[in-house]
């Protein structure tokens, strides 16, 4: 159909499965209720989508800063909503 090489061999590897995957896993996410995990694979759609943007040969760099900014984020929600652990601290029994 007449894709550049550009196309074929920068972006559509770097940002198609993240889109297409990253679709279908908010959108179970969304029948399960979880809204903080396709809050979060939506904001990975997102990425991807900017990412497509960025040309060839910068998309790889766009998505591996993108991932990690999210897998930050990420993390710190996960932290934040974390209210205390399991076991006792310290001398706390």
């Amino acid at each position: 159909a007449g894709a550049s090489p550009a196309i074929v061999y920068g972006i559509y590897p770097a940002v198609g499965p993240i889109i297409i995957v990253g679709s279908a896993v908010a959108g179970y996410e969304a029948a399960e209720g979880q809204w903080g995990w396709m809050a979060l694979t939506l904001a990975v759609v997102a990425l991807g989508a900017f990412a497509a943007y960025a040309g060839p040969i910068d998309v790889w760099g766009v998505m591996a800063v993108g991932f990690s900014l999210l897998l930050v984020v990420g993390a710190a929600s996960l932290v934040w909503r974390w209210r205390s652990p399991a076991w006792p601290r310290g001398n706390e029994r």
